[in-house]
């Protein structure tokens, strides 16, 4: 009987095999001969149990849409779950509010024909003065869901209303109601049905297990979650808040050390510091694996957690081990946006340009005012080489927000990797912080010839890097400015040896490794690099 052992959470592997490792699985194969029927007894027993194994692991983990992009199909009914508006006496209770409407939409996200629109997106129409007309034209929703939220001590009052944008009229409401506060998941479960009722919406038995779930029974450890959740959304990538979110979760954690939800919190928090340069990859995608393989183990049937592991996957560069997780996190959570996003750099990675468009356009369906999104989608363009298309994008996102730092470094990485290094200069000199020793301002001086206002930003990157995490993918890019392709070549290397961030920012496809492109040293890093892509 040929036996094979997966490896997978709360999976035990016989001993005495041998391994054949790939990917995420470990194949372990054994002989084992006919001696007799208690032997032919076990082999069948053996055989049964194996078949049942696969069936649950299939349940789990198979029925994977094996291609995103031509899945995709217009949804026939959408919705935004605004924040709710706090009425508490305490302003600072508005973490509160945004964590009860968070919970609804993570509750319907799972729904297929039903779009649902991300938390930064609705966060930021939130206080437009827009009619409700306008509002779903602006965010293209056919409903909106508004609520508000008093909290007092241990007694909590809500209110929402369901309302068609399309109509402008009122298509359900609920008057505030008081409720102890132990009976907020109840709340938030009878909301979220209501929609599925009011919407006429068919739903899956995952969906419907949501729908009544309750998260954790420690209303001490739920506060110190959204008071992560809170964090993390606004902190564009500052240091303070990310550890200050990351301690929430812990402490969320040490209170009910059954939350799954506070373990995903957690992971995601040190992604953060990856996609902002800010910390040790390898120690981050430590951290943030272990947490999110935690949360797997609690629950295996929400799709934003299989989403979390794909993302640790995509910064890992193993992109073949990312898109099997993300693609499982959009089957069971369609409108999970970050799937889209990291699947959409992949194809990019991969020269299926026109995929990632189509993914792409998915996440601005979904999240349309997102900063971080629509950075993303100028990647694809910068990378294609298709400059004029990435600077429309990024204008369009100056429309929304016509003084962001973000956008300002976006338009100057484009222009740098266009070759228009003046025009970069001025931007990035705009920007409202590093004007004077942003990485990219080191390139875009070196290209244009002011070596020694460039030799100034390397050497504060450089000392910089002394005491606080510095991606050497940075200093290369300084030292390509500055005509060094040795040294460029030499940081690129110590780069990948630390984690491959550079693996994020395209070195595949980025226009200012071009002179170095046939060098003997970037061709065989460009190998390990691509050999990582298999697993």
């Amino acid at each position: 009987v040929r036996t094979f052992a997966i490896q997978g959470v709360g999976l035990p592997v016989p001993e005495g095999y041998d391994a054949k490792v790939s990917g995420e699985k470990i194949q372990k194969e054994k002989v084992v001969k006919p001696q007799g029927s208690r032997n032919l007894y076990v082999g069948i027993i053996a055989t049964l149990l194996a078949i049942a194994l696969g069936q649950y692991l299939y349940s789990i983990y198979g029925k994977i849409v094996d291609d995103p992009v031509s899945a995709l199909k217009e949804t026939g009914k959408s919705i935004a779950v605004m924040p709710f508006d706090n009425y508490s006496d305490n302003p600072e209770q508005e973490y509160f509010a945004n964590g009860i409407a968070d919970e609804i939409r993570s509750q319907i996200l799972a729904i297929a024909d039903l779009k649902v629109i991300s938390r930064s997106s609705s966060t930021f129409y939130k206080n437009k003065q827009l009619s409700l007309t306008e509002l779903g034209e602006a965010l293209d929703v056919g409903y909106v869901l508004e609520g508000s939220v008093q909290r007092s001590a241990d007694i909590v009052k809500i209110g929402v209303q369901l309302s068609n944008t399309k109509t402008d009229k009122l298509e359900w409401a609920m008057q505030p109601l008081e409720r102890k506060l132990e009976d907020i998941f109840k709340i938030q479960n009878e909301i979220a049905g209501k929609i599925v009722e009011q919407l006429k919406l068919s739903v899956s038995e995952n969906v419907e297990s949501r729908l009544i779930a309750i998260p954790t029974e420690s209303m001490e450890a739920y506060d110190n979650y959204n008071k992560g959740q809170d964090l993390l959304h606004r902190s564009f990538g500052t240091l303070k808040e990310l550890n200050k979110a990351i301690g929430f979760f812990e402490e969320a954690i040490t209170l009910d050390p059954n939350f799954s939800k506070a373990y995903v919190g957690l992971a995601d928090a040190y992604l953060e510091f990856n996609f902002w340069g800010r910390a040790n990859i390898q120690e981050t995608l430590r951290k943030a694996s272990e947490a999110a393989f935690k949360a797997l183990e609690l629950d295996a049937n929400i799709g934003e957690y299989y989403g979390t592991i794909g993302s640790i996957h995509f910064w890992r560069g193993e992109y073949k081990s990312s898109e099997r997780y993300l693609n499982k996190a959009i089957e069971l959570s369609p409108n999970y946006t970050p799937a889209y996003s990291k699947l959409a750099w992949i194809k990019m990675s991969q020269g299926k340009t026109e995929d990632s468009e189509i993914l792409f356009d998915m996440v601005r369906k979904l999240d349309p005012a997102s900063v971080k999104e629509l950075v993303n989608f100028c990647y694809v363009y910068c990378y294609s080489r298709e400059f004029e298309k990435a600077i429309k994008k990024l204008a369009e996102g100056n429309e929304m927000f016509p003084d962001n730092d973000v956008l300002k470094w976006a338009k100057g990485y484009v222009y740098s990797t266009q070759g228009e290094f003046e025009k970069s200069i001025e931007v990035l000199k705009n920007r409202n912080v590093g004007q004077n020793t942003n990485w990219m301002l080191g390139y875009a001086y070196g290209m244009s010839g002011r070596r020694s206002e460039a030799a100034e930003i390397l050497e504060f990157q450089l000392e910089k890097r002394k005491t606080q995490h510095v991606p050497a993918f940075m200093i290369a890019t300084i030292y390509m400015g500055l005509n060094n392709h040795e040294k460029a070549l030499e940081w690129l290397e110590r780069d990948y040896q630390e984690g491959a961030w550079l693996l994020f920012l395209g070195l595949k496809n980025d226009a200012k490794f071009d002179p170095i492109r046939g060098e003997k040293r970037f061709v065989e890093l460009m190998k390990k690099i691509d050999a990582s892509f298999t697993k």
